[in-house]
């Protein structure tokens, strides 16, 4: 590990590279950089898709090892971290940590007037 002294983590160049496409098959669910759509009026995202950015990096390793586990309930995120090793765990907890929590509110569908004459 680069970096690792005193609890401090500086990603290598090839490991920020891993991380980020690691992360990003996370944002189909939980938004880019761990920010998730929430439901309008709303102050987060429901407990099905999370928004993962600024929370702790124990919260999320916590999290990540039980869905990995099986003691922790989930429809689909057993699989994924099943595919993930450990250390690729402790990555991705570590990035998501890091990130700044941004509330972003579902697009309003656009009315479109159809003429017909």
């Amino acid at each position: 590990m680069l970096g690792h002294a005193d609890e401090v983590f500086v990603f290598g160049a090839e490991q920020a590279v891993h991380v980020r496409a690691l992360a990003a098959s996370c944002a189909v669910c939980h938004g880019t950089l761990g920010n998730a759509v929430v439901p309008a009026g709303a102050r987060s995202a429901d407990d099905s898709n999370p928004v993962l950015a600024g929370r702790t990096r124990d919260d999320l390793l916590e999290k990540l090892l039980g869905f990995r586990d099986g003691s922790r309930q989930a429809t689909i995120m057993h699989q994924h971290s099943r595919g993930l090793s450990l250390i690729e765990i402790e990555w991705l907890a570590k990035h998501f940590s890091e990130q700044l929590p941004v509330i972003r509110l579902p697009v309003t569908p656009q009315k479109l007037e159809a003429s017909h004459d």
